[in-house]
This record gives structure tokens, sequence and C-alpha cells, in this order.
């Protein structure tokens, strides 16, 4: 019997060879997914740097705080130190209340202070020879030089002042030196380098001499303020005291708004004239909120009896001030400067009443 060949036909296709490559269309798909991750995690970091900055701000504001805590309690005062002062390095000129000059309220600041140092002639008598004379004269700001005209410091000076007391100056450093514990003369600052600082009081907070800077927007009097913690920031913490629950009054010893572009008799550090700045301490109700800008801004303080320690934020503005509440700050307002434009720049504004950023 013949027995039959059958050939088996595999019924399958051949196999392909092995791919070794993307296609286009696929390449394009991957670069795209890639591309979406990266922006995604660049996102990320940002959010995570800005907060992380943002963090540092709040802890500097923290030790200034607690700082005006300390100087509170080493000088036996009950109420935050002020906002302004005026001081004075020709001897003579601490009982001048000619315009422009000296005032009682701030004869009263420093009496408060530092009781001994003015005497009943209104003068210093540092040397305690019972004259007023040229060896009675002090170089308060370090410049070499014994100033004739008023040294007016505002809120953001005032804050490093009594918290850093007088400054030794290192070539374009400042360092705190806290205040001289002799009751005849707070603001002794020796006359050579070389020679002893004294027993001290202070400094109340630890300073970094690099973001210690002279009023970075044209103040010349040899006085710092503090920039915040933000990278390459000009703009310093602004602070303003309640006086122990007596009132904030951004306008100075004569309550009136100075209209030149340094604004030398207010307690805000202003940029310039035109540019919109703090008009008010942030406020839990506005009395005239609804009657627009141009009505003075009156209502109950956040912290009404304490202080208030402003930073500008990130975007290095801090806009005109005025009523905040717990839901934020308020943008739908008629007045100039309750709209939108003039009040956004606050949004990033971080103070020591709300513990970060208001919005």
């Amino acid at each position: 019997m013949r027995s039959t060949l059958r050939t088996s036909h595999s019924t399958r296709p051949a196999q392909l060879g092995s791919r070794s490559a993307f296609t286009l269309i696929e390449l394009i798909v991957v670069i795209m997914i890639i591309a979406i991750l990266s922006s995604l995690l660049m996102v990320g970091v940002q959010s995570a740097v800005g907060r992380a900055r943002e963090a540092a701000v709040g802890v500097d504001v923290k030790n200034l705080e607690q700082g005006i805590k300390e100087f509170q309690s080493k000088f036996s005062v009950s109420e935050p130190p002020p906002s302004a002062l005026i001081l004075f390095e020709d001897a003579d000129d601490w009982a001048d209340f000619t315009a422009g000059m000296n005032t009682q309220q701030n004869v009263a600041l420093i009496r408060r202070l530092w009781p001994s140092f003015l005497k009943s002639n209104g003068k210093p008598d540092i040397n305690n020879d019972g004259m007023v004379n040229g060896s009675d004269n002090i170089d308060i700001n370090g410049n070499g030089t014994i100033d004739t005209t008023p040294i007016r410091l505002n809120g953001a000076e005032c804050l490093v002042f009594f918290l850093g007391g007088i400054m030794e100056i290192d070539g374009s450093n400042y360092i705190p030196r806290g205040f001289s514990t002799n009751p005849l003369n707070p603001f002794y600052r020796p006359a050579m380098p070389t020679d002893s600082w004294g027993t001290r009081i202070g400094p109340f907070t630890e300073f970094r001499p690099s973001r210690l800077a002279d009023d970075p927007f044209g103040g010349t009097d040899g006085m710092p303020v503090y920039r915040d913690a933000f990278p390459n920031s000009i703009t310093p913490y602004q602070y303003f005291s309640s006086y122990g629950g007596r009132g904030y009054r951004l306008s100075g010893f004569d309550g009136v708004s100075s209209t030149t572009a340094e604004q030398l008799d207010d307690e805000v550090l202003w940029i310039d004239a035109t540019t919109p700045t703090l008009r008010s301490v942030y406020l839990q109700k506005d009395n005239n909120y609804s009657m627009g800008g141009t009505a003075a801004i009156t209502g109950a303080a956040w912290n009404p009896k304490g202080f208030q320690i402003i930073s500008a934020g990130a975007d290095g503005q801090w806009g005109v001030g005025g009523l905040y509440k717990e839901a934020g700050i308020p943008t739908d307002g008629t007045g100039a400067y309750r709209q939108y434009s003039a009040r956004s720049p606050e949004l990033d504004n971080i103070t020591n009443f709300k513990g970060g950023r208001l919005n």
C-alpha cells in the first residue's frame, strides 16, 4: 500500500522582524508627555520655593515680634516702642520747639524710655558737668559729624533702631550694638574704632547685616531699615505702633500727611509722591469703606493695643492698606483706593496679625 506523504503548511503569517526604533509619532507623543510632566514638576518646584520664601519672612516677623516683647520687658514699658521718633545730634537742638524741630510728644517718648537723658532744661548733659556745650553732642548715626538737622525716624527705621540700637559702621555694613547702660548717654558710641562700646542693653533680635540698609527709596539720614527675606528685596518691613491703644497715626506727630516725596514727618515709609503705598494700617472695620477712597480711613485696627509689622510680599509692593477681613481683602469698592488695581498688590503681603499671607 502506497503511503501518501502530506506536506503541512502553516496557516500563520510569517513572523515579522523585531522593531528596533520608535516611529516618529511615538517619539512626538513621548516628548509631549515628558514636557507636560516637566512643566507640572516645575510648577510644583516653584510653588514650593515660593512657600519656603514666604515661610522665611514669617520667621522674620515672629523674631521681630519677640524682639519687641523683649524690648518692652527690658525697659519696663507696657506698650510697644514708637513708630516715629526725632533725634538730635546737637545737644542744643533738643530744646528747640520751633517748626520742624522737636515736639513735646517726642520729648515724652524719650523720657519714658530714658528718663535721665534730658535734663530739666530739655537738653542732655552726657558728661554731667552742669553745662551744655559741644562735649554733649552725640554722633548718633555714626557718619563722623554732628548733624544740624533732625534725624526723623519713620516706622521702618524705628523697628531697627529700638531692636538694634546704635549701629557700628563697618565699611558698608551696619552692625547693631544696642544702647549704652549709661543713663546720661544711652546713645553712646566710641569715638575711635579701637575704643570700647562699654556695657550695652540689646540688641533684642538678630539682624542680618546684609539686609540692613539706609532707606532704599532716597533717605540719607544714615539710619537703616531691615529689608525682608525675599531674594534681592529692597523693601523693608513696615512697623506701626498703636502706642498702647492710644491709636495708630501714620501721619506722624503733626497728624498731617506730608506732601513731599520723602514723607519726612510720617510714620509710614513712602516710596515717592506718586507710587500708591500704605495710607492706613490694616483695619477690622472701616467706617468709611462705602464712601470711597477719598474719605478718611477710620475704624478698629487689627492689634488695636499692639503693633503691626508688614512685609510687601514677593512683588515688593505694599499696596494702600485699610480694610481687611478674615475672608480676605475687599477689592470691589468704588473709591480710587478700594478698587482691585489698587489693592491687588496687598494679596501677598505678610503681617504679624495674620501670621502669613493676607490672601
